[in-house]
């Protein structure tokens, strides 16, 4: 049987990006945390882009091989599956937090986030056709918009196989200066641009981060090794980044998820300088975290925002502060040793669905 080929080094940034998902989230129920703290964990979230980062790159080794055909018939083949390998655990979670919100409401105790609990999102969700719709995206599961940008994404991946790498990168410029313009003009009849708003959640505004992942993949073998331009490359794009969280301007989302796509591709250049053993050895708990990303990015919401809420309502809000923070860590740590228990759980319900289905 064919054994499934690792990417340590991908493994090891989505282990990074789910640790700069859950400090960003960490900090955003929880008063009385000082600035010092609150500010630079602002900057976690960038671990979704990267997150889309590695699914392009992943989608180029496993399913843009060089000899393989892509049809309508095998596309809607290749989509069912990965439909069902998100929706399981995706629908799993949507009713885990349905029914937490109602344990919530009947006790006194404020749920989390906006509760959209209305039949037809709902069955949006389900149906990973939520990415479309505004106000369903990212309000009925919390964190649920990066599941359906990433379906989007794709879906439509067969319009972005090409043969020339600068195909890719003139591609990925473009649309971010579509973006750009869009959010200019958006911002100026007072739609909101922001982080929170459809359009920066939108699969249009995350596609250049999952274009560049896909050329990092299709041109592997090309990737440039030099260490300096590596660093270079990562650390005035991240300035950039920064730059743009602290100034704030109304494009500032629209060019963000480019900027942190292209940053990363400098971290990945800078890793295939380093030896696996050496990746293996000092990256362990990242590289298992990165295998299991998935489960614990819809789970991790629990320890962050549900269990410091619970604790504040039953306390009367006599905890709270850097305390209550550490208690949330705490519970996502736990959570993240978990997280291979949790996938395995899911995976073994999605290969039994697959086998049944004869996909």
């Amino acid at each position: 049987m064919e054994t499934k080929k690792r990417y340590l080094g991908i493994d090891l940034l989505k282990g990074i990006a789910m640790i700069l998902i859950i400090l960003l989230h960490s900090i955003q129920r929880i008063d009385g945390i000082p600035a010092i703290v609150r500010l630079p964990l602002l900057f976690g979230q960038v671990g979704v882009q990267l997150f889309f980062v590695c699914s392009g790159f992943l989608l180029a080794k496993t399913y843009f091989k060089k000899d393989t055909v892509i049809s309508f018939s095998s596309h809607g083949k290749y989509m069912m599956k990965k439909y069902i390998s998100l929706a399981l655990p995706f629908i799993f979670f949507l009713v885990v937090y349905i029914i937490i919100n109602l344990v919530f409401e009947k006790n006194g105790i404020e749920v989390p986030y906006e509760n959209n609990t209305s039949l037809v999102s709902v069955l949006l969700n389900a149906l990973m056709l939520h990415g479309l719709f505004p106000f369903c995206l990212n309000n009925v599961v919390p964190g649920g918009w990066y599941v359906g940008t990433l379906f989007l994404l794709l879906l439509v991946s067969p319009l972005f196989r090409f043969r020339n790498k600068k195909t890719y990168e003139f591609l990925a410029v473009a649309i971010t200066v579509t973006a750009v313009v869009v959010s200019v003009l958006l911002d100026t009849i007072g739609v909101s641009v922001d982080n929170g708003s459809y359009f920066y959640f939108s699969f249009f505004n995350q596609l250049p981060a999952f274009i560049i992942g896909i050329k990092m993949g299709a041109f592997e073998s090309e990737t440039r090794k030099t260490s300096f331009f590596a660093f270079a490359k990562v650390a005035f794009c991240f300035a950039l980044v920064m730059a743009l969280f602290f100034f704030g301007f109304s494009f500032s989302y629209a060019i963000i998820p480019f900027l942190s796509a292209v940053a990363f591709e400098g971290v990945y250049e800078f890793m295939c300088a380093i030896p696996e053993e050496k990746i293996e050895k000092f990256g362990g708990f990242f590289i298992k975290l990165g295998k299991n990303t998935y489960p614990i990015y819809l789970a991790h919401f629990l320890a962050v925002w549900y269990v410091p809420v619970f604790i504040m309502g039953v306390s009367g809000n006599k905890i709270g502060g850097v305390l209550l923070w550490i208690v949330s860590l705490l519970v996502s740590f736990v959570l993240c040793l978990a997280a291979s228990g949790i996938n395995g759980m899911f995976s073994k319900m999605i290969k039994s669905t697959v086998k049944k289905l004869k996909l």
